[in-house]
Formats: C-alpha cells, sequence, structure tokens
C-alpha cells in the first residue's frame, strides 16, 4: 500500500471543506429555524440501534442500504441509521408519548451501503420533518407547503413538484386483482420509477384497458424527464421533434421537440385517463354521471385553485404570461394563420361588440320582441 492509498477515502465516504462546510451549517440553521417556526421540535436520533427495532415496518430496500455490526456488549446485531424517518416513528411511539399531532425535525448524516443516485454518496445529511397523529388533508397540505418553503429557503427557484398516493396505487391494484407476484412486480418498476419497465408489468398482469390506461397511458413532463435521466424511450411515439415528426425519443424535448399534442398515438389523448377521473368524481360528489340520456340529472365538477397558496399571484400570471407567449411563437402549419388559445377567439368578438355593437337580424329583432 503506498502513502497516497493509505489516506484514500472509501468510495461515497465525502469529506466537507472550506466554504462549502460554511455554506451548508448556515442553510441546516436556516432550515431548523424555519421549522422551529412552523412549530416543529428538533430531534436526533442515535446513529445506531438495534436491527430489530431500526427496521421494524420498513422494507427490503432499506435492509440493504443498512450497515450491519455487532455489538460488542451483548452480541445482538446493529445497524447504522441509513433513513431517519424510521427512528423519528419509534420516538414518537415509545419516548414522546405525546397525545395530538406531534411536529418534529432533524438534520443528521444518515449511512448508507450504497450511493444514492440523487445524493451522490453514501453518507448524506438528511433533513427532513415529520407529522404524526393527523390523517387529514390540513396535514398534507402543511407537509406541502413546509417542503416548498424549505426549497425556497435553500434557494431554488424553478421548482416542479410532483406529488403521489399511495392509496391511488393500491386502488388500482385492488381493482386489477392481482395476484401476490404480480403486484411485488409491479411495485418494483414503480419504485425504480422507469414508465418502459411500468408500462411492461402492466401489460403482461392487467387485462382491464381502463385501468391500464390510469396506469401508463399519460405521457407527463416527470414521466418525460425520467425517461431522459434513464436514457430510456417511450414505449409509443409520445414526442414530435423540431421537424414535426413523431419519435419515442424524449430527448428531443430539450432540442426544440415536444411532447405530442395529442399524447401516446397508440393510447389516445394524454387527457383520457385524467377525464375518467373527473367524471367518476362527478358521479361521486354530484350523484350522477353525465348520462345524454337524463338530461335532468346532470352533474358539474368544478375545480377551482387559488394561485396564492402555490407560487403566488404575481409569479403565477408571470408564467401564465411567458407559456402564452411560448405558444403563439410555435412555428405554424402552412395555411394556418394564427395560433389561437382557448377562449380568445370568443374575448375579441366580445371586446368588438362592445366597441361597435351587435348586427341583429330581422329573425333576431322579432324573437326579442322589438
Amino acid at each position: 500500500m503506498t502513502i497516497a492509498d493509505r489516506w484514500l477515502l472509501p468510495d461515497g465516504m465525502d469529506e466537507v471543506l472550506p466554504p462549502q462546510a460554511s455554506r451548508m451549517e448556515e442553510l441546516r440553521r436556516a432550515l431548523l429555524d424555519l421549522y422551529h417556526c412552523w412549530g416543529y421540535d428538533q430531534v436526533m436520533p442515535p446513529p445506531v440501534e438495534f436491527l430489530d427495532s431500526l427496521l421494524t415496518g420498513t422494507g427490503t430496500d432499506l435492509d440493504l442500504q443498512t450497515f450491519k455490526l455487532t455489538d460488542q456488549l451483548t452480541g445482538r446485531m446493529m445497524g447504522a441509521s441509513a433513513d431517519v424517518t424510521p427512528q423519528v416513528a419509534r420516538m414518537d411511539a415509545h419516548s414522546l408519548k405525546r397525545q395530538g399531532p406531534v411536529r418534529l425535525c432533524y438534520c443528521t448524516n444518515v449511512l448508507r451501503a450504497k450511493a444514492d443516485q440523487h445524493q451522490g454518496g453514501r453518507s448524506p445529511v438528511q433533513v427532513g420533518v415529520e407529522l404524526f397523529g393527523h390523517a387529514g388533508l390540513e396535514a398534507d397540505s402543511e407537509i406541502i407547503h413546509l417542503a416548498l418553503a424549505s426549497l425556497h429557503a435553500a434557494g431554488a427557484d424553478e421548482i416542479h413538484l410532483a406529488l403521489g398516493h399511495i392509496g391511488i396505487y393500491r386502488s388500482l391494484v385492488e381493482a386489477a386483482a392481482l395476484s401476490d407476484e404480480q403486484e411485488r412486480a409491479l411495485f418494483e418498476a414503480l419504485a425504480l420509477k422507469s414508465p418502459g419497465q411500468l408500462a411492461e408489468q402492466v401489460n403482461v398482469s392487467v387485462s382491464d384497458p381502463v385501468l391500464a390506461e390510469f396506469s401508463t397511458a399519460t405521457m407527463s413532463l416527470a414521466q418525460a424527464n425520467q425517461l431522459i435521466a434513464a436514457d430510456e424511450r417511450a414505449r409509443y411515439p409520445a414526442f414530435i421533434d423540431e421537424h414535426g415528426v413523431e419519435t419515442t425519443d424524449p430527448t428531443v424535448m430539450q432540442r426544440g421537440g415536444s411532447m405530442h399534442f395529442m399524447g401516446e398515438s397508440q393510447t389516445g389523448h394524454k387527457g383520457y385517463a385524467l377525464s375518467l377521473w373527473c367524471e367518476a368524481l362527478v358521479a361521486m360528489t354530484g350523484g350522477s354521471c353525465n348520462n345524454p340520456d337524463a338530461p335532468a340529472r346532470q352533474s358539474l365538477f368544478i375545480t377551482v385553485m387559488d394561485p396564492e397558496c402555490f407560487t403566488g399571484r404575481d409569479r403565477y400570471f408571470k408564467e401564465i404570461k411567458r407559456f402564452m407567449g411560448h405558444l403563439k411563437s410555435s412555428r405554424r402549419r402552412p395555411g394556418v394563420e394564427q395560433i389561437r388559445l382557448p377562449g380568445e377567439r370568443s374575448a375579441t368578438l366580445l371586446r368588438e361588440a362592445e366597441r361597435g355593437g351587435l348586427s341583429l337580424d330581422e329573425d333576431k329583432l322579432n324573437r326579442l320582441g322589438l
């Protein structure tokens, strides 16, 4: 062993030097102060615990990521913490034993057997919050808002928030009546965040075309980015290159292309699954689906979003204006004089009517009794 080799660090184990160490400490303090203002109490879990408590209720992934060692005092197996969340849950249930909602925060190093592809090393700093004792939407909303506030405090400007819910997955799995083996394979594909592998498992396991459409038909920006990161292609021509040619290559979005405006050409419009969900919500909330055979029993489902709950009105309208300009500057097909946005033609006609009045023929005048 050479002198140089003697001072090498293990793969994935990083030392933090100035000035990055100071910046990390400033960010750690800023985040913990933010959580304190929101009413979260800081906890400091131990770096090592007995395996039977450390891995209780966790999956196999965490087990594989856990460094294991033997306690010289008791002979019992111990593990180094690879994820703080199970530890904080144990502290809430067995150490604090508080009544009602419990808000806890932490910032500590964890140790993992393999490097995380997103965090880079095997000893990342994990910072987070946990809200126990409240199962309502208010708790979900609070955590989401706090997560966005944390990103803003860290200096993140362009944020894309992707939300998922295990309840939707479980409902779809139950409706598809999958076997244990099929469900396990499907969940593994979902955990890998691989659209191609997920679609393959759905095609093999799910016979109901509507359920399959729910699971795989929608091509979103997040899925496109995942395909690019994984160097994978879409199952069908879900993209259009800069020349207007359909392709399965998601990287065309980085070269002037876009997602197919009709979604995947073999599975229909990318909003098809969403429209089915809206139809189901209409039926549940209004007591009836939109039934053309029963005009008297029509339901209306309206989604209202307040920009102030997300990025704020000023930023929202700025982004809308930028997006409208992007659409307007798109390359037009031969013979198309103008690219109009939804509602633009009606708004133009209304402005013209306000300026110059309406032209009424004799039939309209008679119907108005004039």
